[in-house]
């Protein structure tokens, strides 16, 4: 999903938080639709939620919200995502 629709839909849930992520403000609207707020987390590739609208891209996203988590931890320097794979 781009940018674009993604807002939309920030939009219509009545979503705040401009500085929120990507992957945060998915996982807001997947409360709102009554899903659990899984959005790219790890181990995502085994959801269960088969009629969750963001199961295309959640794997894809997986990868930069481990990025996240590493900065957040401190671990930027040297830290390559590759390191950890997710499984096909």
């Amino acid at each position: 999903m781009d940018t674009t629709e993604l807002l939309k839909l920030v939009k219509l849930h009545c979503i705040f938080g401009s500085s929120l992520t990507r992957a945060v403000l998915i996982r807001h609207i997947q409360i709102s639709e009554g899903n659990f707020d899984c959005y790219a987390a790890l181990g995502s590739d085994e959801c269960g939620q088969q009629e969750c609208s963001w199961r295309e891209d959640c794997r894809l996203d997986a990868g930069c919200c481990i990025q996240e988590a590493a900065s957040r931890a401190g671990l930027t320097s040297g830290f390559q995502p590759s390191a950890f794979p997710l499984p096909h």
